[in-house]
């Protein structure tokens, strides 16, 4: 007894009121809900919770139309940011979860899979300079399995440019960045790391391993002039154990420290042979020559 039931509209002391139907006191159908902070909700209550298909507009800007499950934003929506973003795609308890594509005009366009309101796992992101990543994403960040590329006559993003989407969608190629070098690999918070390979600009082919950007591990490069070297990197020089093989196919077999060799043997070109042995920058045991 008492209790409201059927259409009706209540204002409470806290500022708050609804407009609406109601069962046995409870929120519960269709209705208007607006709190003192400038939130304001139409769409399915059930029990006194927002539930199913309703529209928000927060005290922030933001705009949210969608599905909502026990007052949260869970399943299939729409935001519109106060800043001008956009997303549309899976909500799971008020966050980003599953699939989905962010727009924010003038910056990037991000299509792929969410984790707690983050980009994490397989995702394409195109970028106002012209340049995209397509590949995986952990906490919002490059990581793992991609590539980048770099493209001038990338259409500029926006929202509504679904022609741009397309070309971006036939356009993909090299992986190239502004010095025109292609990398294809792991990348880690943004940077080359793992494996991966590079062809550069000047002719220049590495592939092997990668840490924060630079080449670092065991790797082999084949230089545009036929050199080729393979081996230990550091920080990206040679450093450690390797061969160089020359263009006329004399090898220097030993070791490297900074791009320089430290001891090597020297053999020929017809059959292996160890015609020198040299160290510290100077021949220490001429053997054949």
């Amino acid at each position: 007894l008492g209790r409201p039931h059927g259409q009706g509209r209540m204002v409470y002391g806290t500022g708050e009121t609804y407009d609406g139907q109601w069962r046995h006191g409870r929120r519960y159908g269709q209705g208007s809900y607006t709190n003192a902070n400038g939130f304001q909700y139409r769409g399915r209550w059930v029990a006194d919770l927002a539930e199913g298909i309703g529209w928000a507009h927060f005290p922030e800007g933001g705009q949210y139309e969608g599905e909502w499950r026990a007052n949260k934003r869970h399943g299939w929506g729409l935001m519109r940011g106060a800043g001008g973003e956009i997303y549309e795609g899976q909500w799971e308890n008020d966050a980003r979860h599953g699939r989905g594509t962010l727009v924010v005009a003038g910056r990037l366009r991000y299509r792929g899979a969410w984790k707690d309101d983050v980009q994490c796992g397989w995702g394409e992101c195109s970028y106002a300079d012209g340049s995209a990543y397509v590949g995986e994403w952990r906490d919002g960040r490059w990581h793992g399995k991609g590539e980048w590329r770099q493209r001038a006559a990338l259409a500029a993003v926006s929202d509504e440019d679904d022609e741009g989407e397309e070309e971006e969608e036939d356009g993909r190629g090299p992986a190239r960045d502004s010095q025109g070098n292609l990398y294809a690999g792991d990348w880690f918070n943004n940077v080359r790391h793992g494996k991966g390979s590079c062809s550069y600009a000047c002719g220049d082919k590495y592939v092997g391993d990668w840490a924060h950007g630079v080449r670092h591990g065991t790797g082999s490069c084949m230089y545009g002039s036929g050199d080729k070297y393979e081996g230990e990197w550091r920080y990206d020089k040679r450093d450690g154990y390797g061969t160089a093989v020359f263009a006329d196919n004399v090898r220097f077999q030993g070791r490297w420290e900074e791009d320089c060799w430290v001891q090597v043997r020297v053999c020929a070109a017809y059959d292996s042979t160890v015609v020198a042995v040299y160290g510290n920058a100077m021949p220490l045991i001429p053997l054949l020559w």
